[in-house]
């Protein structure tokens, strides 16, 4: 609505502009435009607060519209104003208010169309994102389908998932009633101290299994729970994912993953895809039972 108001104002000021006796007629209509597109952008943040949707990107670029209006309503009504005293109001004055009210719907519309650019590359980086992930989720029923058995499976999947998420170190672990967690795939470096990392130990892991509580950390030495008196320099491991692998109530393992290869921390959207994955993963497990056991030992 707004670009397309900003258009036809701009073809209409385009026609008038030479004609300086439609001067009063051009801030009327700048001022009515402005406060037309000003009640949208309030009415369309308010939409998105109730929805729970606003962020400090739609402030940001709601703001800078409302500025750009701001000053066009403020430029229009003090010109149709000093329009009225065109005796007491110098030539350079009146031109510049003209100039003023004649730019700001213009580089209002400019805005709305690189915002519309901007949002369509957005929009089609997280449809991309989406079907990416929607296709890994396919091709992971297809590896469980023409796999001869569970553990081969849970295998493979772990390596895949590892590559997707771009984590440098990941290890699936099994729980066994005698010895604990034991590694059954691992990919690069498990997470466990390693390189003296201070970072989630065995007793994290187990944690987070007894209590069945996933664990997703942005930057392992910024948090808290893994103050050291040597943080921030004593740990190796920066991002990190535990997750615990339940079947009915019963334990069947943990899935750990550390640092993306990109330097990045992981996602949100990384989090939310190995926990849906890991759901498979423990009936995997499950179904093979013993002979998962006797693989790790």
């Amino acid at each position: 609505m707004a670009g397309v108001s900003a258009v036809l104002l701009f073809k209409f000021s385009s026609t008038t502009v030479r004609f300086t006796e439609n001067f009063n007629a051009i801030l009327v209509l700048t001022l009515v435009y402005s406060t037309l597109a000003l009640t949208f952008l309030v009415t369309h943040l308010t939409k998105l607060a109730i929805k729970k949707n606003l962020d400090l990107q739609a402030v940001a670029v709601h703001g800078f519209y409302g500025l750009f209006l701001s000053i066009g309503f403020i430029g229009a009504a003090a010109a149709l104003k000093r329009s009225a005293l065109s005796d007491y109001v110098s030539e350079s004055v009146r031109s510049s208010a003209i100039t003023l009210t004649m730019a700001t719907p213009v580089l209002f519309g400019l805005a709305v169309m690189a915002f519309a650019v901007v949002e369509h590359i957005r929009q089609t980086h997280l449809a991309r994102d989406q079907k990416s992930r929607d296709d890994f989720a396919l091709e992971v029923l297809h590896l469980i389908h023409d796999s001869s058995d569970s553990v081969t499976a849970a295998k493979e999947i772990h390596r895949r998932l590892t590559t997707f998420v771009g984590a440098t170190r990941s290890t699936l672990f099994i729980a066994n009633s005698i010895q604990g967690l034991v590694p059954l795939s691992q990919v690069g470096v498990h997470l466990i101290a390693a390189r003296g990392d201070h970072g989630p130990n065995q007793k994290i892991l187990t944690h987070v299994l007894d209590s069945n509580s996933p664990l997703f950390i942005s930057d392992v030495s910024k948090d808290l729970r893994f103050a050291s008196p040597q943080a921030p320099s004593s740990y190796s491991t920066g991002s990190c994912m535990v997750l615990p692998l339940r079947t009915m109530g019963q334990k069947r393992g943990v899935i750990t993953f550390a640092d993306k290869k990109d330097g990045n921390a992981f996602t949100d959207a990384d989090f939310a895809l190995v926990l849906e994955v890991s759901s498979t993963l423990a009936l995997l497990i499950n179904a093979e039972g013993s002979k998962v056991l006797h693989l790790a030992s």
